[in-house]
């Protein structure tokens, strides 16, 4: 019987759809599906029902996979999710495995597909149980430690000795730490120890709990029970219960002197205090309590209240009683506390007397409020003062219209004393205006302007000159500047004369701007980029990081000047920067140097994360631009250098970037990394120039050879050749310092002739001995470019009498990607030549990724960056299988290139890779050391 799967499919093709379904069904499931096409619809059915899966594409109409993951991960939902493509890249397929996706599967080959859903619905029930075991584990460890860290009791464990194991709480004067390991009986007095040791000895001799009281030192306990704790039928220890109801009998000692206290404070208070019954205006019940403040406030007695209900309303001042009647039915009504104002009429002067009347309404049994207490006190000179404050600053604010700045007086001590306001200014900047007068500085600005405005109003005093200072203030989210001038206006005070600067500020700020910046594109400019480069060498040289420069100069630019005129050529020079921006980081800068050339500063970045930048910028700007209704195609060439490998101060950096962009034009090749043998300034350099020409002839140069070995057969299927310069005065010269000058020089085309003869004439030397060896060559740009080359390789073949699958050519991603056109033929040339074709470094770049489908190739060599940090870095696993299962599902072998360990190479076995080289197996050696190495290696041709 077939298994019930509930699968979401994001997909917009229905056949796709019943293909995915069918396959589902032959798998052994019985699918519940619903087919989504938009976000929307997505969100709407993870809300809808419970999924066990996800099937997306990988590119819809509307819709695509990393949106898709984006949108399971904001429901909150964790389920399996698989993507099902008829194309995807590699950059794409990596991307999404680190957001998130499970796996993906290509619609060409869904042999797969019921393994990756079985497997994932596998690894998702393992989640959902481990989650559900932890979350109660959780709870229930949750749940005792509130019981016991909030018990109202302290709850102790102790030993026979009555040594203390474990307390719940700190006692008073004791921290929890200081307490253990001590005994019960010294936090207890004496006769009250002999009594709960007692005890102690008959809970362990009884096994049976017992209840007694005693006190303790400080704070008094009742401990309620010792309980015995059993373990193995005997008791090894007990858990002592204790509760403390020292407040409880202290509360009833203070009850009596409070009351007392109560009725001095009553009698003495400066306030009213009063409690009436509720009527409907609460001022005609009859009045039970009032105090004897009455009198001196108003000059009624409390007992002229008592006797007469309605004497509160008749003195309350005519216009505040209808006021006063609606506060009270609202508090009444509420239920909730209130303030009410009012004034009464003073029995024997006639004048009214403001009172701030604080009302608790009492509620009943019933429900209802059946009275009101209240204390009220005499707010008269308070109102008054209220008054004269406001006239006060009408006064003020009549000077603020005449005055063309803010003047504040100051004491000393940093008290305002008095302020004049600008007239264009509404409001104060530092304060309220009506709530300023008596207060300190400290009170009115940020702490360190208060500092700075201090400082300078002692200097002013102790030096009798005027202090000038600048600050700052951020006003409802805008900032002002300001600029204040002390003058000493008497012994003890001065004045503060404050201007806003701020419209001042900003045009200065304007202007410098504009000296910093490129007038047509709005970039930073030569004198900015240059003075950031600085301060970027200085944070990464303190912090121990690298930083990379990159300069890039526009490809075509001079035909379009020359073309259309400097009008459209500036129209495009203004599209470049926002292009570049779209790629780079908020912490990146791009700055227009003149012309067509500009620089890239990227902080915290090295040498490989330069080289991703610079494809993201050439991708952008290959696309055409539109000006003024023209499509121009420009491109562009990258030079990078990076702080400290190339240079640790401005000038080298600049240069040394130069020199790579310089370089990169040169080459074709859209970027390229500074390296000192391209440094025309390179003394060194200039030697090898010189020195390569007659290397080959010199028969300087020799082949090392290094195993490839099958992970599954266990055994050497093949060495790759890597060339060597052997100088007479520099010794053993790797090729990356040499191969470089080959291809500028020239002399890259003989070079690669050489290597390849010589490698054609060591693997027939070894067949020869009965050693059948495929040897690998690594070809150059070049060699890509030169139609001529298949036509060498013809003859190379011919005299030698060597079979074409006895030779491997190995190409670069870079190297394809200089002329992907006629790489492309010369390769097809090649492989109808029975040559085997391999993409080496694969996954240090992505541009040829497109191109991987059509290219006639049989191996793809996983760039040994990955390789070597697989064990310590889980992304790079990701991308090394990801790379095995792209080339496989592309019918192409993989091999991994790098392998430094035993856990490497089996990782890699487990992943499904085909081949695999590297230190572990065997450093590249000379040709003699080969057939030692194959007799006594492991990996020899042939196994017993």
């Amino acid at each position: 019987m077939n298994r019930p799967l509930r699968v979401l499919i994001v997909e917009d093709s229905e056949d796709h759809t019943t293909l995915l379904l069918h396959e589902l069904k032959r798998g052994g499931f019985d699918p519940t599906f619903e087919r989504v096409e938009t976000a929307e619809a997505m969100k709407a059915a993870l809300q809808r029902q419970t999924w066990d899966l996800i099937l997306s594409d990988n590119d819809l109409p509307h819709f695509n996979a990393p949106a898709a993951l984006s949108r399971l991960k904001e429901s909150g939902f964790d389920l399996p999710f698989i993507i099902v493509s008829g194309h995807i890249s590699e950059e794409a397929a990596v991307a999404a495995m680190k957001a998130g996706a499970h796996d993906y599967v290509m619609k060409n080959n869904t042999a797969r597909l019921i393994p990756a859903i079985e497997r994932e619905l596998r690894e998702a029930e393992i989640r959902r149980e481990r989650r559900r075991a932890e979350e109660a584990l959780q709870e229930s460890e949750k749940t005792f430690r509130l019981l016991v860290e909030h018990s109202p009791d302290v709850i102790m464990r102790v030993d026979r000795e009555s040594k203390i194991l474990f307390i719940n709480y700190t006692l008073p004067q004791y921290n929890i730490q200081s307490v253990l390991g001590k005994t019960a009986v010294s936090f207890l007095s004496a006769e009250d120890g002999l009594r709960y040791m007692q005890a102690l000895h008959e809970v362990f001799e009884s096994g049976e709990a017992r209840e007694f009281e005693v006190a303790a030192v400080g704070p008094t306990f009742w401990l309620t029970r010792l309980v015995p704790i059993k373990a193995d039928g005997r008791v090894e220890s007990a858990m002592v219960i204790a509760t403390n109801i020292t407040d409880r009998k202290r509360t009833e000692e203070a009850l009596l002197k409070s009351e007392e206290e109560y009725r001095a404070i009553i009698t003495n208070i400066n306030e009213i205090i009063y409690q009436v019954d509720t009527t409907e205006d609460s001022f005609s019940g009859r009045t039970r309590f009032v105090s004897n403040q009455t009198e001196a406030i108003i000059g009624y007695r409390p007992d002229e209240f008592l006797e007469d209900p309605g004497l509160w309303l008749r003195i309350v001042h005519p216009e505040d009683k209808q006021t006063l009647l609606e506060t009270t039915r609202r508090i009444i009504e509420s239920q909730t506390a209130g303030v009410r104002e009012y004034r009464l009429r003073h029995k024997e002067t006639g004048e009214y007397r403001w009172l701030e009347d604080r009302v608790m309404p009492q509620v009943g049994e019933s429900g209802k409020v059946v009275g009101i207490f209240g204390v009220a006190r005499d707010v008269t000179e308070r109102r008054r003062a209220d008054e004269a404050l406001w006239k006060s600053e009408a006064r003020h604010r009549a000077l603020l219209n005449a005055m063309p700045d803010m003047v504040f007086r100051i004491s000393k001590e940093g008290v305002y004393l008095e302020f004049i306001a600008s007239k264009d200014n509404d409001t104060l900047p530092l304060f309220p205006p009506d709530d300023f007068l008596g207060k300190n500085i400290n009170e009115t600005l940020p702490d360190h302007v208060a500092r700075q405005a201090m400082h300078y109003v002692i200097q002013a005093l102790e030096t009798g000159h005027t202090q000038i200072f600048e600050y700052e203030l951020l006003l409802e989210g805008n900032r002002s500047d300001y600029e204040a001038r002390i003058v000493v206006s008497g012994t003890d005070e001065v004045m503060a004369i404050v201007r806003d600067i701020t419209e001042r500020k900003a045009q200065a700020a304007a202007l410098e701007y504009q000296a910093l910046h490129d007038i047509l594109t709005d970039l930073p400019n030569r004198t900015l980029v240059l003075d950031r480069l600085k301060q970027a060498i200085h944070a990464a040289d303190r912090e121990n990081q690298p930083l990379a420069l990159m300069i890039m100069d526009l490809n075509h630019f001079k035909d379009v000047n020359d073309a259309l005129g400097h009008h459209h050529g500036d129209l495009l020079l203004k599209q470049v920067g926002p292009r570049v921006l779209g790629v780079l980081r908020e912490s990146d800068t791009i700055a227009r140097l003149g012309g067509d050339e500009f620089a890239v500063l990227l902080s915290a970045t090295e040498i490989n994360g330069a080289i991703v930048a610079a494809q993201k910028i050439l991708e952008v700007l290959d696309r055409p631009f539109v000006v003024e209704g023209f499509f121009l195609e420009i491109g562009a060439s990258i030079g990078i250098a990076v702080f400290p490998e190339h240079g640790e101060d401005t000038d080298i950096l600049m240069r040394r970037a130069d020199v790579a962009m310089y370089q990169a034009k040169q080459s074709g090749s859209g970027y390229a990394v500074y390296i000192s043998e391209d440094d025309r300034h390179s003394p060194r350099r200039l030697a090898l120039m010189g020195e390569l020409r007659h290397a080959v002839e010199r028969q300087e140069l020799v082949l090392h050879y290094q195993p490839k070995i099958d992970l599954k057969a266990g055994r050497t299927v093949g060495v790759e050749a890597l060339v060597r310069w052997n100088h007479p005065h520099h010794g053993l010269i790797p090729p990356d310092q040499f191969i470089s000058l080959a291809e500028h020089t020239g002399v890259i085309k003989p070079l690669t002739l050489w290597i390849l003869k010589e490698a054609a004439h060591q693997a027939l030397a070894w067949h020869r001995t009965g050693m059948e060896i495929p040897v690998a060559v690594n070809l150059s740009v070049r060699n890509l470019q030169d139609l001529q080359f298949p036509a060498q390789i013809t003859e190379l073949f011919q005299t030698h009498g060597l079979r074409p699958d006895g030779l491997e050519m190995e190409i670069t991603e870079s190297a394809i990607m200089a002329d992907p056109g006629r790489a492309m033929e010369i390769l097809k040339r090649l492989r109808a030549m029975g040559i085997r074709l391999s993409i080496d470094d694969f996954g240090a770049g992505y541009s040829s990724l497109s191109y991987l489908r059509k290219m006639p190739v049989d191996t793809v060599k996983v760039d040994k960056s990955f390789v070597i940090g697989m064990a310590a870095n889980s992304d790079d696993a990701v991308i090394v299988r990801s790379t095995i299962d792209l080339a496989h599902n592309l019918g192409l072998k993989a091999v991994a290139e790098g392998v430094e360990s035993r856990e490497i190479l089996d990782r890699l076995a487990t992943m499904g890779c085909d081949e695999a080289q590297g230190y572990f197996i065997s450093r590249p050696v000379p040709a003699a050391e080969i057939a030692p190495w194959l007799a006594d290696s492991p990996w020899g041709l042939k196994r017993d």
